[in-house]
């Protein structure tokens, strides 16, 4: 008989403590998700920050190709390394890129803006996680994926590269059309 009520205490006390080590390990989840929360809603908070900053600064003229900007506590410019070959190259449109780094109580997340000389300036083209390294949104360029247009004169045969805008034709945007010369 004693036999059978140690065994049941046993029992008990196995139950007992696992259900202890279950909700410990609902506790550390619970407090994981909120902090995860957290660290999302200043990442969210900084990143509207950072393209603000980076707008304005356009919107006041400056070139999105080449910004000179203070930025927010938490918030650091980084050196992208454009391949113009990928960025609109037309001075009206006069598009470049800006990387920023958010840094949060949890995590560094950097964030990819596209810019441009007209509304809305920046736009938010990608954002990586600085410690898993995951990312999210397009390459805005970073990966060099190409596809060539060719523009083909019917009557004489002679090309011109489809993704060549030239500052020519921008200066001549005021007077009539000019001609075609490949």
């Amino acid at each position: 008989m004693l036999l059978r009520v140690l065994a049941v205490v046993a029992l008990v006390a196995a139950l007992a403590g696992a259900l202890l080590h279950a909700c410990a390990l609902m506790a550390r989840a619970r407090l994981h998700r909120a902090a995860e929360h957290r660290a999302t809603v200043a990442f969210d908070a900084e990143l509207a920050q950072a393209r603000a900053a980076i707008a304005a600064a356009v919107a006041r003229g400056q070139d999105p190709r080449a910004l000179a900007i203070a930025l927010p506590d938490g918030i650091d410019a980084v050196p992208f390394d454009d391949d113009a070959r990928n960025l609109q190259g037309n001075d009206a449109v006069a598009e470049g890129r800006y990387e920023v780094r958010i840094r949060t109580s949890t995590r560094d997340r950097y964030a990819l803006f596209r810019t441009f000389r007209a509304p809305p300036y920046a736009m938010l083209a990608g954002i990586r996680d600085a410690t898993t390294g995951t990312a999210t949104g397009d390459d805005a360029g970073a990966i060099p994926t190409r596809i060539e247009v060719r523009y083909v004169n019917a009557a004489t045969g002679a090309t011109s590269s489809g993704d060549a805008w030239t500052q020519r034709a921008i200066a001549n945007a005021g007077a009539a059309s000019p001609r075609w010369d490949p």
